[in-house]
């Protein structure tokens, strides 16, 4: 009996010292990898060739081709790529950021990280998008129209104008 005690507790103590030397090699390989992990990014995607109209039907761009835009994930990137600050700090979404022919803005919290995207259209459109009114077109001068906005917030946006926000 005194045997099959002892190789029960010698055979917890080395399934414990393996486990301990595997995670060790494990940190070991994580930490002295020479490979560099890629940086994430946020990107528009058109979700390939077919694309959902405002009509509410599909149609197909080319076939072989679909949309993709990368979204700069700070405000020293997004300058650097042509985005141009569109507003003072709203305390409800953020400073937007507005690039020529680009159908949205983009918002950024107060540490300058990408915060929301605010879509915009001159068309009518479904819930959950809202009409605009007079203080968007007053915050947002490039968007100096009547038009339906959709805003998407990445992160929580509460003190998004504080820099003391998560």
């Amino acid at each position: 009996m005194i045997n099959l005690l002892d190789s029960k507790i010698a055979l917890i103590v080395v399934s414990i010292t393996a486990f301990i030397i595997a995670v060790g090699i494990g940190l070991a390989i994580e930490n002295t990898s020479d490979e560099k992990t890629t940086e994430r990014y946020s990107s528009i995607d058109s979700g390939g060739p077919q694309t959902a109209r405002r009509d509410g039907f599909y149609s197909y761009i080319n076939r072989n081709e679909s949309f993709e835009e990368q979204l700069p994930l700070t405000v020293e990137t997004a300058i650097i790529n042509g985005w141009i600050e569109n507003s003072n700090c709203d305390l409800q979404n953020g400073r937007f950021f507005n690039k020529t022919k680009t159908p949205y803005l983009l918002g950024y919290d107060a540490k300058n990280e990408l915060l929301s995207i605010y879509l915009f259209s001159k068309e009518k459109m479904p819930e959950p998008w809202i009409r605009s009114n007079t203080i968007d077109t007053n915050l947002y001068p490039s968007i100096n129209y009547d038009h339906f906005k959709l805003i998407i917030h990445f992160k929580d946006p509460i003190n998004a104008c504080s820099i003391n926000n998560n």
